[in-house]
């Protein structure tokens, strides 16, 4: 008998509210009858209306234990019940409070109560027998338990509970009843104040039940049409006239970009220069995203090149500061770049004009001096500071090379400490005579100088001055190395790889934007060549990120499927994988040399065991992130014996069982060699089916993501447990897959507890 249980429109009808319940076959018919005679004194024993079926119909074994399993599929029979689906709605109370949710979905307890006048007691036992024989369901949207028809379409339940608000029907109504409408007009066309409009569109976006379009600086809102039509009568939402979106053409106005002011100036502050860029916008319109980029010559170092200011308004001012670190002394311009969108969407871009800075590098004499002399000084000078990294030397190296290269600028040594690493000096600028304090100390693996003296700009000349020289001097003692330093670079380069690989697996994990993995895997690539010249694996390594590069970049304007990021994740870890390998056989060459340094040998194999540690969990995790769905599968019938989802979206676990079965059985039609042509593995644009055979038993893993080793493994545990658990059930199974509900303790413990 065919029931419609909500009229829609023909494409609607496809998406699931037609509803055809399938007749009952007469076998089917027949073991209902014997299972509503069995319930009337006593719960229902499945084995016993097995073995009743069989005493009484003339049937074969096989044909009433499949009927059995459809009955128990189709929820007319559950185990353990007094009464059978064919009778649960003779109760009057139950029988009133499905047709209440299936007139009213979405409604809730104390809905329910209310309108029924029935205790909650009372109404609990009876939705519980109406979700236990699936007439209805229960789902839990903003901390309430609302309910539905078991036949409306899972996906509009949000939908359903918040347009059930009349509120948000109001405001959705109106954006059908005129398509391309403001928020200014939804205002005041519902009698809502600003702030609930704006959190209802929020909702309404969210669910995809309207559109949103930017025109000219404002923003119109459309219903969709595709999405709202299918629960327009569940709703019992009025039929409206749909009127065709509202195309409104305006032609914008020009924007004369001289109407953009640009100013731009520079100080010196701490030994650094603080340069300011100040936008002021006196069109008459409001522009957007603008974009400061900064470009100075070599003479400086920038660390943020790019600032960004989101609107200004007409007549509206704001700056931005930028921090440039002199390298050396000298005089370059400094200039740069605005870019912003202005009201109508369109781009624009100017020319941030050159601006002269000039940093110089002052003479000094010595200048003799006691400690307390420089205590007082200092207390009417200004203060200078910088900073100079330094690696693979130990740090009384990067003293001793600071100290020589500022004692070589004939400043007077007032005080040195070679075990503490500090040291003072001091000196007079030989044309303005201003006194000059030089102090110098190491920090970790920096090398802090501070310039006092009554010039700030004569500070920071004499910090860059002092800075290059320093840097030029580590570069020249890092270069010479021994072949034991460059193969613990070679270690330590290694290390370093897969750290900021596995950085770029979180960027995956996170979705991040498609621009930032490109800039990083380009960031791999150059280091990847810088780091190990002429290896094999780099050779791979480079094909691989430039293979993802080259992807990437012709897809970053369409929408990034979650199948994309995971495929990304799959190489990563066998990338990491790579770089170990590596990694532990440069450690192993390291090790086996006569002039091994203990100290580094510790290092080295701890950030060996840090790093196999940290593929490990980024397995699991990958592991855990992919998993969809397992099946295990009768291999005789195809019947799905036992069913776990890992999220929350479900599936017809016996249609699917079904199809498998047909696929492997396909595959061994081909060949008289069954054993090798069975499928194992199925894959799809987003999913992949792992398929791993018992003696009873099919095991069907479905992932969104190429599976690892990890899920392999885990895949195989499970059916060699399961079927050892179960095998007597497994050995005479009759259809009663109850017995196999006890196995979702035994996927909890191998994919959950075991990692």
């Amino acid at each position: 008998m065919e029931k419609i249980f909500t009229v829609l429109h023909n494409y609607a009808l496809i998406r699931v509210i037609l509803i055809k319940e399938l007749k009952l076959s007469p076998l089917e018919e027949s073991i209902l009858k014997i299972a509503n005679k069995l319930t009337k004194d006593r719960p229902l024993d499945l084995q016993e209306l097995y073995k009743k079926s069989i005493n009484e119909l003339k049937d074969s074994k096989n044909d009433i234990s499949q009927a059995i399993y459809q009955l128990i599929l189709r929820n007319y029979i559950i185990e353990g019940s007094k009464i059978t689906k064919e009778i649960v709605l003779e109760n009057n109370n139950r029988n009133k409070i499905y047709k209440y949710i299936f007139k009213k979905p979405g409604c809730h307890l104390r809905e329910l109560r209310k309108e029924l006048n029935l205790s909650p007691r009372l109404i609990a036992w009876h939705l519980k027998m109406l979700e236990k024989f699936d007439f209805i369901r229960k789902n839990k949207i903003t901390n309430k338990m609302a309910f539905f028809d078991s036949k409306i379409n899972l996906e509009f339940d949000k939908a359903i509970f918040t347009l059930k608000d009349p509120k948000n029907l109001k405001i959705l109504v109106l954006i059908l009843l005129e398509p391309g409408i403001n928020l200014s007009d939804l205002v005041d066309n519902s009698g809502l104040k600003l702030e609930n409009v704006r959190n209802i569109i929020k909702i309404l976006l969210e669910l995809n039940l309207i559109n949103k379009k930017e025109e000219y600086g404002q923003t119109n809102f459309f219903g969709n049409l595709e999405k709202i039509t299918p629960i327009q009568e569940i709703l019992k939402i009025p039929e409206l006239e749909i009127k065709p979106p509202i195309i409104r053409k305006v032609t914008p106005p020009p924007l004369a970009t001289e109407q953009i002011k640009i100013l731009r100036e520079f100080d010196h502050i701490g030994g650094n220069i603080r340069f300011k860029v100040a936008v002021r916008n006196e069109t008459p319109t409001t522009i957007s995203k603008l974009s400061v980029m900064l470009t100075p010559t070599t003479q400086y170092r920038i660390e943020n090149r790019i600032q960004e200011i989101d609107v200004l308004t007409p007549g509206e001012s704001r700056g931005v500061d930028f921090t440039l670190i002199p390298l050396t002394c000298g005089k370059s311009n400094v200039f740069g770049t605005l870019s912003y969108v202005d009201t109508y969407g369109k781009p624009h871009s100017l020319t941030i004009e050159p601006k002269e800075i000039w940093i110089k590098c002052p003479l000094v004499t010595p200048q003799k001096a006691t400690k307390l002399d420089i205590e007082n000084w200092k207390k009417s000078l200004l203060r200078g500071a910088a900073k100079v990294y330094f690696s693979n030397i130990p740090g009384s190296q990067a003293f001793k090379i600071a100290s020589d290269q500022i004692s070589a600028l004939d400043l007077a040594e007032i005080e040195i400490d070679f075990d503490k690493m500090n040291a003072i000096f001091s000196g007079t600028a030989k044309v303005t005579g201003n006194t000059m304090i030089v102090e110098l100390n190491i920090v970790d693996s920096n090398i802090n100088l501070e310039v006092w003296t009554s010039d700030m700009k004569q500070a920071t000349g004499f910090i860059a001055y002092i800075k290059n020289l320093i840097t030029v001097a580590l570069e020249v003692t890092t270069k010479i190395v021994t072949t034991m330093d460059a193969i613990t670079n070679k270690i330590y380069n290694a290390i370093e790889l897969a750290s900021r690989i596995s950085e770029l697996n979180n960027l995956c994990t996170n979705k991040s934007d498609i621009n930032d993995i490109i800039l990083v895997l380009k960031e791999l690539n150059i280091k990847s060549n810088s780091y190990f010249p002429d290896q094999k694996v780099t050779t791979i390594l480079t094909t691989m990120f430039n293979k993802w590069i080259n992807e990437l970049k012709n897809i970053k304007d369409e929408k990034i499927w979650d199948r994309t990021y995971l495929n990304l994740q799959y190489d990563i870890l066998n990338w990491i994988e790579a770089i170990i390998i590596l990694s532990d056989t440069t450690s192993e060459t390291y090790f086996k040399s006569p002039n091994v340094d203990e100290t580094t040998k510790k290092n080295i194999e701890r950030g060996n065991a840090d790093l196999k540690k940290q593929l490990n969990e980024m397995n699991i995790q990958y592991s855990n992130q992919i998993l969809f769905a397992l099946m295990v599968i009768n291999k005789a019938n195809g019947l799905s014996m036992y069913n776990h989802n890992f999220t929350e979206e479900s599936l017809d676990s016996d249609l699917i069982g079904g199809f498998l079965t047909a696929i492997q059985s396909f595959g061994m039609e081909l060949s008289k060699t069954a054993k090798e042509t069975a499928m194992k593995n199925l894959s799809y644009e987003h999913f992949e089916i792992l398929l791993k055979d018992g003696q009873y038993t099919v095991a069907a893993l479905i992932t969104s993501g190429i599976p690892n080793q990890l899920t392999v493994e885990r895949q195989e545990k499970l059916l060699k447990r399961f079927e050892k658990e179960y095998e007597n059930d497994l050995k005479n199974f009759v259809g009663d897959v109850g017995r196999f509900r006890t196995a979702k303790d035994l996927v909890a413990e191998i994919f959950t507890k075991e990692m």
